[in-house]
């Protein structure tokens, strides 16, 4: 037999029935307890408190973990009973006084909206309410409901490179174009049939009269 404490999964060879319960008796109000009262020795039984000199382990009163995370995130719950993969701001039930290991399954997920379309990304910052840290894992004892919410921030590398290089390529695209276009000659701006003004048209390079219509 095996039980969950902060420092790791831990083997006993004792399990001693403090007092004994029928299913219907164990519940939120009567619940079943396990604590550890010495290094290989666990009492259970039910309505069973933290014994003296003991470490209390869990009870089958329940209580919640409420985690808040991106829609792109998922979460590994890890405890005495399973492991499982959660959907976001999943709130999942854990005995009372249970040690429960919560960890990221990925800490860089695709932005939400036109950002995240762009190839922006969420990057996994910290751990806020209940539990305090940097790291993308983390340990916490169930005494009473708890609340933990991952902090994120927005990666706009990608888009923003993707940004630079195509204002890059059309400037490139119109410096060229416009090396490319022949200067206006000089010395000649009046038609010498109507004495009207003259229009250069770039296209053909000619000097063009909308009075006459026609090139002079």
């Amino acid at each position: 037999m095996s039980y969950l404490t902060v420092d790791g999964w831990h083997q006993v060879d004792t399990l001693y029935i403090a007092k004994g319960c029928s299913t219907q008796e164990c519940d939120i109000v009567n619940p079943y307890g396990v604590s550890l009262d010495a290094p290989n020795h666990i009492a259970a039984g039910s309505g069973l408190e933290q014994r003296e000199k003991g470490d209390f382990l869990w009870t089958s009163s329940y209580v919640a973990l409420a985690l808040n995370v991106p829609s792109n995130a998922r979460v590994l719950v890890t405890s005495a009973f399973d492991s499982q993969v959660l959907d976001p701001s999943s709130d999942i039930q854990v005995p009372k006084g249970m040690l429960v290991q919560v960890s990221l399954t990925n800490t860089r997920v695709p932005a939400d909206g036109v950002w995240g379309l762009l190839g922006a990304v969420d990057v996994f910052q910290e751990w806020t309410g209940d539990v305090t840290s940097t790291n993308t894992a983390f340990n916490i004892l169930m005494g009473g409901d708890r609340q933990v919410q991952a902090v994120w921030t927005t990666d706009y590398t990608i888009p923003i490179l993707a940004l630079v290089t195509v204002l890059a390529i059309t400037l490139v695209i119109a410096c060229i174009a416009v090396g490319r276009r022949k200067p206006m000659p000089r010395g000649r701006s009046v038609c010498p049939t109507c004495r009207g003004p003259l229009y250069f048209v770039y296209r053909y390079q000619r000097w063009y009269c909308n009075n006459c219509k026609k090139y002079p």
